[in-house]
């Protein structure tokens, strides 16, 4: 994971550094979602070593795009999905996607906050702890949730390079290693 962020951080800055004002930022942002989305999908993996792979994704990529900004891919974003495929690095779009993400929301002073939860958050509990991370951090935030039942209780929350683990499983190791001492 850490050496395909590694990877990917290059092409996230390349790509922002080349968007040249916020509604080329936001084609970008919409297609790297986008194309996170379809490469996460159960099926991908499965096809991703085949041959004629890149003209599925593309075309898949092509439909979706339609729907959500009635046009589908632009040239650019057909060039990236080429080069990614020539230096065989296609797997690293969802990588290369939040790390955009954290980019352009760095660029406009927005805190990304990411939380990974044992159980999903309701309304409310998300809009609480959008206003929590605001207080905390002095900016706008955005959050990123994911939901991780290995957890068993609580949730970890990562910003700015701090980590906050408020899980059972966590707890559970920091008295591990207290007796351990």
């Amino acid at each position: 994971m850490a050496e395909s962020k590694t990877v990917a951080r290059p092409y996230a800055k390349a790509i922002l550094a080349n968007a040249s004002d916020g509604k080329a930022q936001q084609q970008w942002q919409q297609f790297l979602h986008t194309a996170k989305a379809v490469m996460q999908s159960p099926e991908v993996p499965e096809h991703l070593a085949l041959p004629g792979f890149l003209s599925q994704l593309q075309d898949w990529l092509e439909q979706l795009l339609k729907k959500q900004r009635r046009h589908g891919l632009y040239s650019e974003e057909n060039n990236l999905l080429r080069l990614l495929e020539e230096h065989d690095r296609i797997a690293i779009l969802p990588e290369i996607a939040d790390i955009y993400d954290e980019l352009l929301y760095a660029k406009s002073d927005v805190c990304m906050v990411h939380i990974t939860t044992a159980q999903s958050l309701s309304s409310a509990e998300e809009k609480s702890l959008q206003m929590l991370m605001q207080e905390k951090t002095g900016r706008d935030v955005v959050l990123d949730i994911h939901e991780d039942a290995a957890l068993l209780a609580g949730v970890i929350i990562e910003y700015d390079g701090l980590v906050i683990d408020q899980t059972l499983r966590g707890r559970i190791a920091e008295f591990a290693q207290k007796l351990d001492d």
